[in-house]
């Protein structure tokens, strides 16, 4: 966040994790499911999306 990636709780830019958890744990400061964490801007879930076989 210092470097100038996240703002306001949004990623600005481009940063590659490993996991969606890891980059929701990033944003949020604590340890959470980033399949339930990560919406799209229609409101779905990263769950659904791939459970959808969308992504």
């Amino acid at each position: 966040m210092d470097d100038g990636r996240v703002s306001n709780g949004v990623f600005v830019k481009d940063v590659k994790f490993h996991s969606p958890s890891t980059a929701a744990a990033c944003i949020l400061g604590r340890s959470v499911n980033g399949r339930t964490a990560w919406l799209n801007k229609d409101g779905k879930m990263l769950k659904e999306l791939q459970e959808a076989g969308q992504i």
